[in-house]
Parts: C-alpha cells; sequence; structure tokens
C-alpha cells in the first residue's frame, strides 16, 4: 500500500487577497519590536514570496507612527541645537533712536580713528567773524550732530567695550573723525594735547591731585569725563586705555563703602556753606566741602559704566545715588552736601545733581522710577529762578541772591533742554539773554557789539562750559551755534600752552616723547624740562610763539589767562587739573554729544506725578560763595 503525503501545501501567495494577509499577520501576535524586524529581514526576500508581501503590508501599516516618531525626534534635535547655540552667543541689545525728523545722507565716516598728532601746534590767526545771529532761527538737525534727542530712559548697552552705539556712538572713532571734518575743528591737536598732559599727571594710584584731598575726587571725575568724551576705554586705546582703568579704579578706591571707612565722624550730618559734612557710606573721600565732587563722580562713573560695563563701576552708582535723589529738597533743587532740609535751590548745584541723575538714566541704573521723579520734580524747581528778562539768578534764598551772577543762566538753560523743555518760551527767552555772549576768561564780559548783556558772575568759564552744549544744541546750522564754533576755537587755541616734546616728559605707548598741552591758570606755574624754575602760566604763555606785542590774537595776554571763582578756584583749593577740563571739554562738544544735552521726559515709561512746594520755607541765614 503506498503512503499518503498528509502535509499542507505551501501557500500561493498570489491567491491570498490584501484581507487574507492582515488577518495572516495579526494572528501572529508578534510585539511591535519583533514585527519591525520581521518586517526588514521580509523586505529583503524576492517580491513573490510570502514574506515580502507581508512585509509591505507591515510597512504600510506602520509608516503612519514611524513618521510621527521620526518627525518628533527631529524637531527636538533642532530645538536642542537652537538652545545651545542660543546659549553660546553673547546677548545683544539694540538701542533705537528715533529720528525727530528726516536728515541729510551722511557720507560713511572712517573706520580708522584720526592719527595723533606729533607736531606741536601752532595758534590758529583769530578771523573776525561779523555773524548776525538771528536767535529765533528753528534749531537745526544734524545726523552726526545728534542721532536724535536722547530720550531719559535711553542706553546704548554694548557686550564688548569695543564698539559704541546708540547715545554714545558719536564718540567712536569713525564718527569723530567725520565730526571734526564736518565742524572745521581745528583744535583737536590740543584735546589729543591735554590727554597726554592728564596722562602724565596722573598718580599712581589712578587720582589726580591725589595730595589734595578737597580736590582730588572732582579733579579726578572731570579727568575720567574728558576721556570719556573722546572715546578712550580700557582695552581698546592704545596710548590712554591704561589711564582711563586707572582713573576709574581710582574713584572706585576712593569711595567709603564701609562704616569703618567713614570721615569726619565729628562733622553734622547736615549741610552748611564750606563746612565739612560726616562721611557716609556712599561718599567719596576726596570731596570738596560743599560735596560737588559726589555729583560729578556720579556723572563720570555712570558714563563709564554705560561705556563699558564693567560690575565694580555699577556698584559704585549704586551706593552713591541715593544720596542726591534724597538730598532733593521739597522744592525740587538741592543746596551743598545735598541737605534736603534747606529749602534753598542752588542752581550751580543742581545742574550737576541733573546732569548726573541722568547719566545714571541712560546707563540704567539704580531706581528709574525715583530718578524720573526726581527729574521732573527739578525740572518744575528750577524754574523758580527764573527772570522776565530770560535770565536765571543763583539762589533761593532771598531777592538779592535771586539776581545775582545771571551768568548761570548757561547751566539753567541746558537743565531744560536736557529736560524737555527746549521749545518752552522759559528756554527761548534764556538763550535770547544769552545771544551776545562770547567765549571768554574774563570775569563779567560785555562783547564789543551794540545792546550786548553783560555775561556777569565770578566764573565765565563755568558758564561758558555750559553754553557751548546749550548752543550745539541749536543744531550745526543754527547761526548762534556757527558763531559760537568760530569764536571758542579761535580763543582756545590763543590761550593754549604747548609744551614741545624735547621738554615735555611725556612718553606714548611707543616711548616716544609727545607734546602736551594745558591752559593757564591764574597764579599757577609749572616746570619741565630744561626750565631752571617753575615758571607762571601767565609768563609762559607771552612766551610762546604768535604773541606779538603782548597780545595772541585779537586778545591781552592776561586776557586768556583763567581765574574763574569756579573752574579755577574751586572753592579756593585752585587746580589746573579741573580748570583746564573745563576748556578742554569745550573743545570736544562736536563729538561728545552728550546724551545728557537734550531728551524728552514725556518718553519715559510712565508719568509720575511729583509735588513740589512752592512756598519756599521759612527765611534762612547761609553765607554763599562767589560763582
Amino acid at each position: 500500500m503506498a503512503d499518503i503525503d498528509e502535509t499542507t501545501p505551501p501557500l500561493d501567495p498570489s491567491s491570498l487577497s490584501r484581507d487574507e494577509l492582515i488577518k495572516m499577520i495579526d494572528e501572529e501576535e508578534r510585539s511591535y519590536p519583533r514585527r519591525i524586524i520581521d518586517m526588514c529581514k521580509g523586505l529583503g526576500q524576492p517580491k513573490d514570496s510570502l514574506d515580502y508581501k507581508k512585509a509591505i503590508i507591515e510597512l504600510q501599516r506602520l509608516g503612519a507612527p514611524l513618521g510621527a516618531i521620526l518627525i518628533l525626534a527631529v524637531a527636538l534635535v533642532a530645538m536642542s541645537l537652537m538652545k545651545i547655540t542660543a546659549e553660546e552667543k553673547p546677548p545683544v541689545v539694540v538701542t533705537e533712536l528715533v529720528q525727530a525728523e528726516e536728515t541729510e545722507q551722511l557720507e560713511e565716516p572712517p573706520e580708522e580713528p584720526p592719527e595723533p598728532p606729533e607736531e606741536i601746534p601752532e595758534m590758529e590767526e583769530f578771523v573776525e567773524t561779523d555773524v548776525v545771529v538771528d536767535i529765533d532761527a528753528p534749531p537745526t538737525t544734524s545726523s552726526v550732530q545728534s542721532p536724535s534727542p536722547a530720550p531719559v530712559d535711553a542706553v546704548a548697552i554694548t557686550p564688548s567695550p569695543k564698539v559704541m552705539v546708540g547715545v554714545y556712538a558719536s564718540r567712536s572713532s569713525g564718527t569723530r573723525g567725520a565730526a571734526i571734518g564736518r565742524y572745521g575743528v581745528k583744535t583737536e591737536q590740543y584735546v589729543y594735547g591735554f590727554l597726554r598732559y592728564l596722562k602724565k599727571t596722573q598718580s599712581p594710584n589712578g587720582m589726580w591731585d591725589a595730595d589734595r584731598k578737597e580736590v582730588s575726587t572732582g579733579a579726578t571725575a572731570l579727568a575720567l569725563l574728558c576721556f570719556l568724551a573722546h572715546g578712550e576705554l580700557p582695552g581698546q586705546s592704545a596710548e590712554f586705555g591704561d589711564t582711563v582703568e586707572k582713573a576709574i579704579r581710582g574713584l572706585i578706591n576712593d569711595q567709603i563703602k564701609t562704616e569703618a571707612e567713614i570721615d569726619h565722624r565729628d562733622a553734622p550730618r547736615k549741610g552748611g556753606t564750606y563746612a565739612w559734612r560726616r562721611g557716609e557710606i556712599g561718599y567719596f573721600k576726596g570731596r570738596d566741602t560743599c560735596n560737588y565732587a559726589h555729583l560729578i563722580a556720579v556723572y563720570a562713573l555712570s558714563e563709564a559704566y554705560a561705556m563699558t560695563r564693567i560690575p565694580d563701576v555699577k556698584a559704585a552708582v549704586e551706593r552713591a545715588l541715593p544720596h542726591i535723589i534724597n538730598g532733593q529738597n521739597a522744592q525740587g533743587g538741592w543746596y551743598y552736601n545735598m541737605d534736603a532740609s534747606c529749602p534753598v535751590i542752588d542752581t550751580s548745584y543742581a545742574s550737576w545733581a541733573v546732569q548726573a541723575l541722568k547719566a545714571a538714566k541712560l546707563a540704567h541704573v539704580g531706581d528709574s522710577k525715583a530718578i524720573v521723579a526726581a527729574l521732573k520734580k527739578a525740572s518744575r524747581g528750577i524754574k523758580a529762578l527764573s527772570h522776565p528778562d530770560g535770565s536765571f539768578g543763583y539762589t533761593t534764598k532771598n531777592k538779592n541772591e535771586e539776581r545775582l551772577y545771571p551768568g548761570l543762566t548757561a547751566p539753567c538753560a541746558l537743565i531744560l533742554q536736557m529736560l524737555d523743555e527746549s521749545d518752552t518760551e522759559l528756554c527761548r527767552k534764556a538763550i535770547q539773554y544769552m545771544s551776545s555772549w562770547e567765549p571768554t576768561f574774563k570775569r563779567n564780559f560785555t562783547a564789543s557789539r551794540s545792546g550786548a548783556i553783560p555775561m556777569k558772575g565770578a566764573s565765565p568759564q563755568y558758564y561758558c562750559y555750559y553754553l557751548s552744549q546749550v548752543r550745539f544744541n541749536l543744531g550745526d546750522a543754527h547761526p548762534s551755534w556757527k558763531a559760537w564754533n568760530a569764536q571758542q576755537q579761535a580763543i582756545y587755541s590763543a590761550a593754549a600752552i604747548n609744551i614741545p616734546a624735547e621738554k615735555s616728559g611725556y612718553k606714548d605707548q611707543n616711548g616716544k616723547p609727545q607734546y602736551i598741552t594745558f591752559w593757564p591758570r591764574k597764579g599757577a606755574k609749572h616746570r619741565f624740562g630744561g626750565d631752571s624754575a617753575a615758571i607762571p602760566d601767565e609768563q609762559r604763555l607771552a612766551q610762546q610763539g604768535g604773541t606779538r606785542n603782548g597780545m595772541r590774537g585779537k586778545w591781552p595776554v592776561a586776557d586768556l589767562v583763567n581765574g574763574d571763582a569756579a573752574t579755577s578756584e574751586w572753592q579756593g583749593a585752585g587746580s589746573d587739573i579741573i580748570s583746564s577740563c573745563f576748556t578742554a571739554l569745550q573743545l570736544m562738544v562736536y563729538y561728545r554729544n552728550s546724551p545728557l544735552s537734550k531728551g524728552a521726559l514725556t518718553a519715559i515709561e510712565e508719568e509720575t506725578e511729583v509735588k513740589v512746594d512752592e512756598g519756599g520755607g521759612n527765611e534762612v541765614e547761609l553765607d554763599f560763595g562767589d560763582l
């Protein structure tokens, strides 16, 4: 009997439908990973085999979830890469300044800074300008002169000190060179010479006038402002970078940071004229008796922080700033030693307080709302010193003090420009009152023109420091600015004392001797290489090339010597550094373009309501120094 084959004949894949294949696959009850493995193996079999057809079915069924998983994985990887990239890149904050009006397109400024001059400058011959000044002419704008009126809360935050943007962009080397060309500046060589003089006279601890405690803080702060105005920064400026770093650290080290460092412990906590006030944390050790130095130091350190972002500088400003805010009196002003209990407003002192507060605001340091409230209060308070003729007086102590020193109209006009009052009748009248004023070193100077109003007061260079900014803010095409520009270049060229490289004792970063420059101060004398003894400044200027019959240009030599009460005498102490700093800063107005000069308080985050006591308080007896 033959054997019977009882085995099941093999399936013919071609005879199976799709549904039968799916049923077959489902009945096998394999795990998800096993199904993927079998699918991959089946795809490698002949196309007419059962395993291949099952693999095709599995691929179709598993493709959707596999695709979703794959897309999710790709998305997660992409997001991780984006996060890593973002963490590796430094943050970039861009400050956008909105143009007040359309301006003409300027040529691209040169990428390289102007080469520092090596030849000693010659005095420019004075060219008499007969400019009819239309003080009612509208302000003009220039994108070199000012990118726009800088709002109080604008700030240029730069991750690296190598690039200056926003409100400080005008100080960068290329833009500075463009401004020098645009304004026909012939005095830049004197500025370089003076920065070298500052470097030569800096003490090892970073201070100037370091051995004179009542002068050192103010002198160092003003010197630092000069370097910053010229765009000189640590790590960037080959010739002056180390000098700037030492100055910043010198001011920080000069600040009282602990209870143990507090000085003048027996002195009163409140102010007083020419009377020391007890030290406080945040004060500076080298302050003057009225503590102008505190305000100027905060101004300088705020600019330094905005341009360098050094954390220690920010901390120093934060320690010092509350004294200014809390030192404002109920009337909206300030008096010596930031004594808020005194109801008197001193326009000179208040002008530095406003400059310091706005510089801090621009640097985004301190309590922004408190700063803005103080600035708004100051805007209202300063108007208490205005007069119908457009002038401003000295203090609100009494009627006599209110009419003293109308030269202080200049700082008051700058305050109005800074605090969104440029277009007010009060500001226009103040500028009109000063329309005949010219740069000068003479007290109570009156220009030689019909109807000229005297620049009355004891501190002409102090007034000119402010007025140069006020005029510049009118715009580079304004006739009042054009006249002032020509006049200041002429007189400050004639007054500059230049010490040649072979006598100066100064060497640049390459070890090459260079000339130095400073401006003469009444009673000062200096000794340089080759001098048998110290020579008085006035005598040295008279012996300098360009002097003819005791005249330099149109001026007698004696009229080119600074002897004013504020910048030269510095409350009786006297400082060659302070005296020349005020002159040099005027010659840097072209590119310094201080962000303090113009700005809208109306552009801040929210309106801040403040109250100003208009009653004036009780009459107090105080002694005042000359300004």
